[in-house]
């Protein structure tokens, strides 16, 4: 077995590229890995076949038919009107891949559905899907959890905003399932934006007899939160499915909403957190957001303890700026809380409001690895790193490493200048753990990462040399010649070659302190500092999930009753 270029796994010997990068090569090109699609035709592009266009990305033959597109006011318009004025045809799902081969005769089932893949640079949210879904089905039968916002890997190219996909998970009557399976496919194929070339959608039903799902599911679900999935891999860990029966149901085999579908239904959550998303009247999408900047600071302010990422100065984190149908979402770690902070908000009117149960803020997608050589492209990796140099370029800020041999070019953006400042006090010698998502390992030993954030390990001291004291009287002695000093208040003579060397640590640092972007750089899974008690106590299981009542409400005058505790779901082997 060769080595594959782009990223150092093994491939087949008549192959250029392995499976991995094979599904991530630009669409023009097809010989570099792709950095994200063009916002106009959908095409997967790499950095040399595509221009960066404030947030977006336009691919050069785009550009070429219609130079306005690189300013971004002419291109965030241009997909304002094409959001309001596109027209597509209904998409037929059907099923494609079933797996499992479990016969039930039970009257009650664990229904676990899962959905991606359904939105586009034009609109739609794959969330806004599932609390219609999930509010649907709470005539059909009892609620295992909340609905789960599951994030994948924030690195992968196909993704149209966050990588979001949704599970929902019932206990309902086996005499349902039907009539539960035609609701979802009829909601996902109406409201699909099927007219972009990326948008594939999928929805994947699994049917178990006891709360639980199939090792081979939170496989899958792991390697997609972290890693590279190709469907080969996918269909390999599915051909191998021993515990309850699995059908997807898509356009196609090679849709790639089938991953992120799988993949939310693998999910297992030790650490989690809450989002309140509330949506639009549909006859305001695509216009300006008409949200009180001042209610969310007085929201801010009394719950500052319970939720984050609210306001970055005077930026407004809790909307989006896209033509999607979401108004607002707040993010916190006890659900409650959130409907409380809601009512404080002053906005336009709304259509919906749902609470999910999501691995969001959680670091979950970065994996620790001891060496660089293990480093892929589009994985988030920790490892640790000495630095070499640390310069600025223009608006990027370009650190300089090494670790284990390996010659290691972070880049940290202009988004990021708080991070910026703190990289710029770094000096040759300090070791730090680095946080970062591998852009390209192309040349031997060669790494370019996009620095996430950093932990001061050891520090390089501040070393200063000066005179030495008098031993007589104390007073700082002064330099007569090569080898004495003289006292200038004692008037004594000290023959003593040496300087006295002082070592201080540094006070623009500190050791053993996190280092992160600030929020309106941070990721859907970057982990606030702010969050860490949380973290702990969900982790160590003190602070165990509890479902609410109301999940999903059309109104906001209502108070939030307990309702149970949220088992774990199990794993079978």
């Amino acid at each position: 077995m060769s080595t594959c270029p782009l990223c150092g796994r093994p491939k087949s010997p008549n192959k250029p590229f392995c499976d991995y990068c094979s599904s991530m090569l630009c669409e023009i090109c097809n010989k570099k890995l792709s950095r994200g699609y063009c916002a106009v035709c959908g095409r997967l592009v790499c950095e040399d076949d595509s221009e960066l266009v404030g947030f977006a990305r336009v691919c050069k033959d785009c550009l070429r038919q219609d130079p306005n597109l690189a300013d971004y006011e002419y291109l965030k318009n241009f997909i304002r009107f094409k959001a309001r004025s596109s027209v597509w045809e209904q998409i037929e799902l059907s099923s494609v891949i079933s797996a499992g081969k479990e016969v039930f005769n039970h009257d009650k089932v664990y229904l676990h559905v899962g959905i991606d893949d359904t939105d586009s640079p034009y609109g739609m949210c794959t969330t806004y899907l599932g609390a219609l879904i999930y509010e649907k089905l709470l005539s059909f039968g009892e609620p295992i959890d909340y609905p789960l916002l599951i994030r994948l890997n924030p690195n992968i190219p196909v993704k149209t905003r966050g990588n979001g996909s949704i599970a929902i998970r019932f206990l309902v009557d086996f005499s349902d399932i039907n009539n539960i399976r035609d609701l979802v496919i009829n909601l996902v194929e109406k409201s699909s934006h099927s007219f972009f070339r990326k948008t594939k959608p999928a929805v994947a039903i699994y049917i178990t007899k006891d709360y639980a799902i199939d090792k081979r599911l939170f496989e899958i679900y792991l390697n997609s939160l972290r890693d590279v999935t190709p469907l080969s891999f996918l269909e390999k860990k599915l051909s191998n499915l021993s515990y309850g029966y699995l059908e997807i149901l898509a356009v196609n085999k090679k849709a790639r909403g089938i991953i992120g579908a799988v993949s939310a239904i693998g999910s297992i959550l030790k650490d989690y957190t809450y989002e309140l998303l509330v949506y639009r009247k549909m006859e305001n999408i695509g216009k300006e957001r008409e949200i009180s900047f001042k209610s969310v600071l007085d929201m801010e302010m009394k719950y500052w303890r319970y939720t984050f990422d609210n306001i970055d100065n005077k930026r407004l984190l809790i909307a989006p700026v896209g033509p999607d149908p979401v108004l607002l979402g707040i993010r916190g770690d006890i659900p409650e809380k959130l409907l409380e902070a809601f009512k404080l908000i002053e906005h336009e009117p709304f259509s919906l409001w749902a609470i999910f149960r999501s691995n969001q803020w959680t670091h979950s997608h970065v994996t620790k690895i001891d060496s660089p050589s293990n480093a892929r492209p589009y994985q988030t990796v920790m490892m640790k790193a000495r630095v070499i140099k640390v310069e600025r370029h223009g608006e990027k800020v370009i650190l300089e490493l090494e670790s284990d041999g390996w010659r290691i070019i972070g880049r940290i953006y202009k988004m990021q200048r708080e991070l910026q400042k703190h990289a710029l006090e770094l000096r040759h010698g300090d070791e730090i753990l680095l946080v970062s998502s591998v852009f390209s390992r192309e040349k031997e030993n060669y790494l370019i990462v996009n620095v996430e954030e950093f932990i001061t390990l050891e520090l390089v001291p501040d070393i200063s040399e000066g005179n030495p004291f008098c031993p007589y009287c104390g007073s700082r002695l002064k330099k007569k010649d090569k080898n004495t000093y003289i006292c200038r208040k004692c008037h004594r003579k000290i023959r003593y070659p040496y300087k006295l060397v002082i070592i201080r640590p540094r006070k623009s640092l500190v050791e053993k302190k996190r280092y992160e972007s600030p929020p309106r750089a941070h990721r859907h899974l970057t982990l606030p500092t702010k969050r860490i008690f949380f973290r702990a106590m969900k982790i160590s299981n003190l602070m165990k999930p509890y479902l609410i009542h109301p999940v999903v409400g059309r109104n906001k005058d209502i108070e939030a009753q307990y309702v149970k505790m949220i088992k774990e779901i199990k794993i079978v082997y």
